[in-house]
């Protein structure tokens, strides 16, 4: 715990390895849309993104990110640079409070430490680096890993009510950056009821304000008629039991196929919802319950690595919904949507990194070197792709074809450089998609 600075400062000089050609990429996609709107890019509007009734046309209420913005485009203005060194040193401070976290639970400095550095360098985590909005993802990283850690320094001095309601109060702080903090009083739950001390009954006392303050925010959300719109949209969205199974396998499968071999990565993939091959993706996703459910027996004397696995499944739970409620005739899964739950796959990955290690100096040293190498170079040659919108939404048309809004990038890229030709074409292929 002491340590820490030197952590963070370790990590900081891996990320300015890892993404220094990042930082000089521009604007693209949502920043064009906050910056052209002056109550979204200038400090002066920050108090004002806390009313509900502002702009309920966005279908979120996101008034932490907001701000965010306003703060950050109203002092930033066209200093590119800046903007990525922020989301930079958020992402290794996000790193430095995994290390913490892991290390406060398990004692186990190694795994706390390789964790942090897998998720900082790993090819699917650059979207907080390259693309400027994504760092209100990494603010609530941070505020669920200040809940974990406060709260377990609160059981450790026998119940401190200070660090109790600090632990609350940064709880209620990770669901005004996004609506996945709904899912924060799991992933405490997850740490408390492996970790935790004494008995059930006490442990339960304490984690339930924590699914008060959820489901208030959801009572909240729906008042305020957000919560009316995704019913609408998913009542508008007509698929059978088979068909919505099928196309959960299929979002669950390509994200999980990204995080071993990181290889056409992008901010959002679509897969359209199909009437063949049901049955086949169906088992698929029975398959992968059976092997998360066998993983989670295997590791039973191993608590962290049980933890890992729960905090990586409580991930895909909002996924459920999420995934129907961005088009009517696609599937949809974005990346940053587990920007907390994929701590699992990296203490796991370090975890199993160590384990080669300490059975054969050599062979493991090699393989690590390997794996952080492979991950870094994957991603410094990712950052690229970000340098403007025209180059990001032609990668990204081609890694998710059926992900119509990448064409409606691709044409204002172009219609911005005056070829109007181009601009038409897809601006109709938005539309019709072909």
């Amino acid at each position: 715990m002491k340590n820490w600075f030197k952590v963070f400062l370790i990590y900081f000089i891996f990320g300015l390895l890892v993404y220094c050609n990042s930082l000089n990429n521009k604007f693209l996609i949502d920043d064009f849309a906050f910056k052209s709107n002056p109550v979204m890019s200038e400090s002066k509007y920050v108090l004002s993104q806390w009313n509900p009734y502002r702009e309920p046309q966005l279908g979120d209420y996101r008034p932490l990110a907001y701000s965010l913005y306003d703060i950050s485009y109203g002092t930033f203005k066209n200093n590119f640079r800046a903007y990525h060194l922020l989301n930079l040193f958020l992402l290794a401070l996000v790193s430095t409070l995994i290390f913490l976290c892991i290390e406060k639970i398990t004692g186990n400095y190694d795994l706390a430490l390789l964790s942090g550095l897998l998720y900082l360098i790993h090819p699917i985590n650059g979207i907080m680096v390259n693309y400027i909005t994504a760092n209100a993802f990494a603010f609530q990283a941070i505020c669920i890993l200040a809940a974990v850690l406060l709260l377990l320094g609160s059981l450790e001095r026998d119940n401190d009510r200070t660090l109790y309601f600090f632990s609350l109060f940064f709880s209620i702080l990770s669901l005004f950056w996004h609506e996945s903090g709904i899912m924060t009083p799991f992933y405490i739950s997850a740490v408390v009821l492996l970790f935790g001390k004494g008995p059930l009954k006490t442990k339960m006392i304490y984690l339930c304000p924590y699914y008060l303050i959820s489901f208030l925010y959801i009572l909240f959300r729906f008042y305020f008629s957000v919560g009316g719109n995704v019913l609408l949209r998913t009542a508008l969205f007509h698929v059978t039991g088979g068909q919505y199974l099928a196309a959960m396998f299929k979002v669950y499968a390509w994200y999980i196929s990204k995080l071993f071999y990181p290889q056409g990565i992008v901010m959002q993939w679509s897969t359209p919802i199909a009437a063949n091959h049901i049955i086949l993706n169906i088992l698929g996703l029975c398959s992968l319950a059976v092997i998360f459910g066998s993983l989670y027996v295997k590791f039973t004397k191993i608590k962290i690595l049980q933890l890992a696995l729960v905090w990586a499944l409580i991930g895909f739970v909002p996924v459920l919904a999420a995934a129907m409620l961005r088009s009517y005739t696609c599937a949809v899964i974005e990346p940053h949507w587990f920007v907390f739950s994929s701590i699992g796959f990296f203490i796991i990955a370090a975890h199993a990194a160590l384990s080669v290690l300490d059975r054969s100096k050599r062979i493991g040293a090699v393989l690590l070197f390997i794996l952080i190498l492979s991950w870094g170079s994957i991603s410094f040659a990712y950052n690229q792709l970000w340098v403007d919108q025209k180059t990001y939404a032609l990668y990204w048309s081609q890694q998710s074809p059926y992900t119509r809004s990448t064409y409606s990038y691709l044409a204002y890229a172009y219609q911005s450089e005056g070829d109007l030709i181009n601009s038409r074409k897809y601006y109709r292929r938005a539309l019709t998609g072909k």
